[in-house]
């Protein structure tokens, strides 16, 4: 009675405060590259700072071990699952708290990111978890994301919620030949996702299985089963008929215009629409049955869609009826858009996790050529767009999490400052000052955030930086 009683007086001082007045803030602007160094015109961004949020108030919020907050309690099954409180979505997690996932990917590359330094730094993962696991609490991390290595914390003593990723797709479009590096990502021949191969079910089944061994696990948030799969809808039907007479995907799109009794000249961009939800949808729906078989207790986050999936409503159609969350990975916004945000969640009907964002940082001195991510002058402008980011997903009633991309620099030919820490894992301070101030505020500035009295410009679509100085 006493948790239901705290539930209902949190849902009404939720919807009370709802109206309350936006907060007369006047943001600082920052200059930035829309892509990188290769930008030549930078554009100035209004941008959210913490210190900005005069009239908010920060409050301690008691926490339990996997880090939800133990003051507002959803239903507790011993597994982390989503529930929607006040017409908010939260993640709750195994204990019942309501749960923001606060993470940070490729925690703990296997090979380092920078072997010769890391062996000179630490000598050994062990060592390396060791002095990683107190850096993470005091960052106020609360998940490993993608690419990361629970094993070696685990091994250290230190347990944090992860998120495995288990290449599905990308495994059996290799194992087949379909397929072929690129950009760090897979890619496909003809950019056709090869779902409707009679294979890749059996394919699935039998990766899956190894899903088992951690199905009573309570600390696994939940499953990544592919990342950035080229779901593309721009002539999909002639890509698909491009492709081979026997393979699987060609006489699908020749089914596909035989049901419409079309031929191939007489394909409009509404069959493209229709045959790309329908190549989306068989893709989730093998997949989270494979997935759910072997492991029924955890959470399917989808495959973290990205560019130009984002801009077709099928993406969403397709995959809601089979995902528990659906994971983005966000580029190309200084400020979250709500309304994109709130249209991807009605569309999917489930909330969102954003899983890749970042800043680089010029005066790293690396070559910042590669990589979605905005660039900016300095350490303290990334922490900034850390600040600004982050409190316009926590505005956003339909977002549980983000995932900052990543622990350590890219290495290499086109060495870029995505990291959190150096490749000679030093640690960048101002970035990890913001992180540090909004990552411990999580949830009082999730509560502020949610009675409207936030700045006002959080929830207009964002308006196209201005331009400021040549590069």
């Amino acid at each position: 009675m006493k948790r239901l009683l705290t539930r209902l007086t949190f849902t009404v001082l939720f919807l009370a405060a709802a109206f309350a007045r936006a907060s007369d803030v006047a943001p600082p602007e920052i200059v930035v590259a829309k892509k990188s160094k290769q930008s030549k015109t930078s554009y100035a961004y209004q941008t959210l700072q913490l210190s900005s949020l005069k009239d908010f108030k920060p409050c301690a919020v008691p926490l339990d071990r996997y880090g939800g907050r133990t003051d507002v309690q959803g239903k507790a099954t011993g597994f982390f699952h989503t529930q929607k409180i006040a017409d908010r979505w939260f993640l709750v997690d195994p204990e019942g708290g309501l749960f923001i996932s606060v993470g940070i990917n490729a925690i703990g590359l296997e090979p380092p990111e920078n072997p010769g330094a890391f062996q000179q730094k630490f000598g050994d993962k062990r060592k390396w978890a060791g002095e990683t696991k107190p850096a993470l609490e005091a960052l106020g991390v609360n998940t490993l994301g993608c690419w990361s290595d629970p094993q070696a914390f685990q091994e250290a003593g230190f347990r944090l919620p992860y998120t495995p990723r288990w290449n599905l797709m990308s495994k059996y479009a290799f194992s087949r030949k379909a397929a072929h590096t690129e950009h760090g990502r897979t890619g496909f021949l003809n950019e056709c996702v090869p779902v409707f191969d009679p294979e890749f079910e059996a394919f699935c089944e039998k990766e899956t299985a190894a899903l088992a061994a951690t199905k009573d696990d309570p600390w696994l948030l939940g499953h990544f089963s592919d990342n950035e799969l080229p779901f593309k809808k721009t002539n999909i039907l002639k890509r698909h008929l491009e492709l081979p007479e026997r393979d699987a995907g060609h006489q699908a799109a020749r089914k596909y215009l035989a049901e419409q009794s079309k031929s191939p000249a007489q394909i409009t961009p509404e069959d493209d629409n229709a045959f790309c939800q329908k190549m989306i949808a068989r893709y989730y729906q093998v997949v989270s049955a494979a997935i759910r078989r072997h492991d029924p207790n955890h959470l399917y986050l989808g495959s973290r869609f990205h560019g130009w999936v984002l801009l077709q409503d099928e993406t969403f159609k397709a995959c809601g009826p089979y995902v528990d969350v659906v994971s983005v990975n966000y580029y190309g916004r200084w400020t979250p858009d709500q309304q994109e945000l709130n249209r991807w969640a009605a569309l999917g009907g489930k909330p969102l996790l954003i899983t890749e964002w970042y800043a680089k940082g010029n005066d790293a001195r690396l070559d910042d050529t590669e990589g979605a991510g905005f660039s900016v002058a300095t350490q303290a402008d990334r922490g900034l767009f850390y600040e600004n980011f982050t409190l316009g997903l926590l505005r956003n009633k339909n977002c549980v999490g983000w995932h900052w991309f990543r622990w350590v620099d890219d290495v290499g030919k086109h060495a870029a400052n995505k990291g959190v820490y150096s490749s000679s894992y030093e640690a960048y301070p101002p970035l990890v000052k913001s992180m540090t101030a909004i990552n411990r505020l999580l949830y009082p500035l999730s509560d502020y955030l949610a009675t409207g009295r936030s700045p006002n410009f959080l929830d207009r679509p964002e308006a196209v930086g201005k331009p400021a100085t040549r590069r």
